[in-house]
């Protein structure tokens, strides 16, 4: 026998209990994120973008929403706006764990003052802490006008 339950050990699935929240050293370092596109799809018009990340560094947190930069032509085309408020929520990432954000890209079709833009790149930065990461990402924005939301980093 002596398969029995760990000793009262609660199952922390991807959770890295070890990570003190306080410790702004201990916050994830984008560079150790490692981003992929887990999906793109439109519908109605409105395209949503999974981008998911896996931290191929030390267990570590993150929270909030991340600043996302889409560029084309080696110049910077338009920034992403927060979509809704921050819910305050903090989430550990062991190593090997993966969070992720959603991307909402309105139609740039007959928006007033939009001048459309494909771009070709997607940096990622945190709004605190440290780091940056990108990936390649063609998607139709508005240059002088936000036209994609953002949403806050979430368990994936």
């Amino acid at each position: 026998s002596g398969a029995g339950p760990q000793s009262g050990v609660p199952d922390e699935g991807n959770q890295a209990p070890e990570v003190n929240v306080a410790d702004n050293d201990q916050r994830c370092d984008l560079t150790n994120l490692q981003p992929a596109i887990d999906s793109q799809q439109e519908a109605g018009g409105t395209t949503y973008v999974e981008i998911g990340f896996t931290n191929e560094g030390p267990s570590c947190w993150i929270g909030g929403f991340p600043q996302v930069i889409f560029s084309g032509g080696g110049s910077v085309i338009s920034t992403a706006v927060r979509e809704g408020e921050d819910p305050g929520n903090v989430y550990t990432v062991a190593q090997g764990g993966r969070v992720g954000v959603t991307l909402t890209a309105e139609s740039t079709d007959g928006v007033d003052g939009c001048n459309p833009a494909d771009s070709e790149l997607v940096d990622i930065m945190p709004e605190a802490g440290s780091g940056a990461t990108s990936l390649q990402l063609t998607l139709r924005v508005c240059q002088e006008m936000p036209s994609v939301s953002v949403s806050p980093f979430e368990p994936r």
